[in-house]
């Protein structure tokens, strides 16, 4: 496993960087990599440096949104009736949001609260280069993140503190809430989660 993680963490921290146009088609499964590795319990090491790379990620989809959406992959005929300016959050922004949420639904409490964090500064960071359009498939996700009915099997003591640690975090992120008054998708009208949720 430490010879599989090192060679990841070379992929994504040499090879990517270096030879994004030969790597593209692979990016997908890299993300998918380094979730999996995240949510790995028998290897907790791995796990924050697994979610760090996903921020790395997020920096390469950025510097590449270009060639993300000109360049020609083999699996191109799946996005046969997509725009092109829409294939970067296909193929890149969507996979490492929804990768970062697959982590937070799976994982324990530190690891899902460093995820959700790294996806919050994700969406701050980059946020501004979405499309409107983009922010309400991302607003879907952070809201099925706060499903309380898939957070029962925590106990109440434990999602009592993933919602006041996440709410909290999610309510103080001005770019959601700029965001919410730009989109028109109905999805972002609705409330931020905060600690009282849990007794609704």
């Amino acid at each position: 496993m430490e010879a599989a993680f090192g060679t990841t963490y070379d992929v994504m921290t040499r090879v990517f960087p270096e030879h994004f146009t030969e790597m593209l088609a692979s990016f997908q499964e890299a993300i998918k990599c380094l979730s999996e590795f995240a949510c790995n319990t028998l290897y907790p090491d791995f796990s924050m440096e697994a979610i760090r790379l996903i921020r790395i990620a997020a920096s390469l989809v950025s510097k590449n949104t270009e060639l993300i959406n000109t360049q020609r992959c083999e699996d191109d005929h799946v996005l046969a009736n997509s725009p092109e300016c829409q294939r970067v959050w296909l193929k890149g922004w969507l996979p490492i949001i929804f990768e970062l949420s697959c982590i937070i639904n799976r994982c324990k409490l530190d690891v899902r609260t460093r995820s959700l964090t790294v996806m919050f500064e994700i969406v701050k960071t980059y946020g501004e280069e979405y499309r409107p359009e983009w922010w309400g498939d991302l607003f879907n996700i952070i809201f099925r993140i706060f499903d309380f009915i898939k957070l029962n099997h925590l106990g109440s003591e434990v999602s009592s503190k993933w919602v006041v640690s996440s709410g909290g975090l999610l309510k103080n992120s001005l770019t959601f809430k700029k965001m919410q008054k730009r989109t028109k998708n109905p999805l972002t009208n609705r409330s931020f989660p905060d600690a009282n949720w849990r007794r609704k």
